[in-house]
């Protein structure tokens, strides 16, 4: 029987798993298959935009047949490692050989009262819901964010220019995970938008008016299914080859990934993040399967992009998160990033996709892109 790399996840960690994979296997006699409860890769630094909708998503199919891998549509609910397959909803099991876990992330909610009455922008359905939403409000009317992490941030200054915004933060500080370097800048976009931000504040509850929950992301909750050390967002801890730590011939890649972009810094629940390690991730299974040697996942460098609507836009560098530039010409290369760094690689030629797996590489400007 064909041994057989087997890939959870449609997101950036998966579809990079998969031409990962693909590229380490050069002629080999290794099947690579991707499952993903989705048909469609979906671009999600782009879901606080105005009117997510169909061009946000794209086809994994027919990228993963040019490079000889496969797609299978299901939903996973279980992954037995002693048997080395999963089980998938409709009863189907699909084995594996290697696996690579790249289930991506959840918005996470707290237990308050009424929070399931709070939209979220965390996910297609979830944004495409919001918009819905905000379709049946008048110009002006008053929605709350909570939460000034990256997401809150994106979406308070994306909806400042059609409503009233009031955002708010638990924290003493505005932007407590971005530090100092960038909370000048921020801070004044938010003044320029007129968004009001209420610091230490803690809601008790969550009343019936609009309100965006962007408290953060958690792992995927098959994550807490395996006999395997997590952190506190639920991500596997991994070794330097992104290998689950305790966990045989099992991978982990993106936000599911506990995983050391260099000797003081895990990597963050960012795209930028997850296309590396899932280039890292595919790779390695493939490598490891094959009696050939895996390579230490490293990426030092850091560039932070922060969208601040009709106020431009912030570049950070380094893990202090100096400020590179802002204003308007930021805002030029966060739209760069949002629709051609972030987006499904969409050549036709097969070579010029599996360059896209290289690992620790930038691939970006070498290939077309969905």
């Amino acid at each position: 029987m064909t041994q057989q790399v087997l890939i959870l996840g449609g997101g950036y960690a998966g579809a990079y798993a998969a031409l990962g994979a693909a590229r380490s296997r050069g002629n080999a006699n290794v099947g690579i298959v991707l499952v993903s409860a989705e048909p469609d890769f979906v671009n999600r630094p782009r879901l606080y935009e105005p009117d997510p909708g169909e061009h946000l998503r794209h086809p994994l199919a027919p990228m993963l047949e040019r490079i000889g891998a496969s797609f299978h549509l299901g939903r996973v609910i279980r992954i037995d490692v002693g048997a080395r397959h999963v089980i998938l909803a409709d009863g189907a099991t699909l084995a594996w050989d290697r696996l690579v876990i790249a289930l991506g992330s959840q918005t996470g909610r707290p237990s308050v009262p009424g929070i399931e009455r709070a939209f979220d922008v965390g996910s297609y359905d979830g944004a495409m819901a919001f918009n819905r939403h905000l379709k049946t409000l008048p110009a002006g009317a008053t929605i709350t964010v909570i939460g000034s992490g990256f997401t809150g941030l994106e979406l308070a200054t994306e909806l400042a220019e059609r409503y009233r915004v009031v955002l708010i933060e638990r924290a003493d500080v505005i932007a407590p995970g971005l530090g100092e370097g960038p909370r000048e800048t921020i801070t004044r976009a938010l003044e320029a938008l007129d968004v009001e931000v209420k610091l230490g504040t803690t809601l008790d509850r969550i009343d019936g008016a609009t309100t965006v929950w962007c408290g953060g992301m958690v792992a995927h909750p098959l994550t807490r299914t395996l006999h395997a050390e997590r952190d506190a967002l639920g991500r596997l801890v991994t070794e330097p080859g992104l290998a689950v730590r305790g966990v045989r011939d099992v991978y982990a890649a993106g936000d599911v990934a506990f995983a050391m972009a260099d000797d003081e810094h895990p990597a963050l629940m960012s795209c930028q993040h997850a296309i590396k390690l899932g280039q890292f991730a595919g790779h390695n299974a493939m490598n490891e399967l094959l009696g050939r040697p895996t390579v230490p996942y490293r990426q030092p460098a850091y560039r932070m992009c922060l969208d601040l609507g009709g106020a431009g836009a912030v570049i950070t560098e380094g893990w202090e998160y100096s400020v590179l530039k802002d204003g308007m010409e930021a805002k030029a290369h966060k739209r760069e990033i949002n629709c051609v760094w972030a987006a499904l690689p969409a050549a036709t030629d097969r070579e010029a996709l599996l360059a896209f797996g290289e690992p620790g590489t930038s691939k970006y400007r070498d290939a077309p892109r969905a």
